[in-house]
């Protein structure tokens, strides 16, 4: 059985978007655009698609940035 969500939680819950300025895979246009849909706190790196690999310590400062805001 399924119930519908009460709230949508990206209305509440503070975002956080980390644009790679080097995306070969999705333009930074469409990353800009997606993340000011979603009111996000943006962060932009000079990294390509795989920033996870090529960039850890850029993705994992976004991460502590949204744990210390949601506090």
């Amino acid at each position: 059985m399924e119930e519908p969500a009460a709230a949508a939680a990206w209305r509440t819950i503070p975002a956080f978007a980390l644009l790679t300025m080097a995306d070969k895979n999705i333009p930074v246009a469409a990353q800009r655009f997606m993340a000011e849909r979603a009111g996000a706190h943006t962060t932009e790196v000079d990294a390509s698609h795989a920033v996870t690999v090529s960039r850890p310590d850029a993705v994992a400062d976004l991460i502590l940035r949204a744990v210390r805001h949601h506090r």
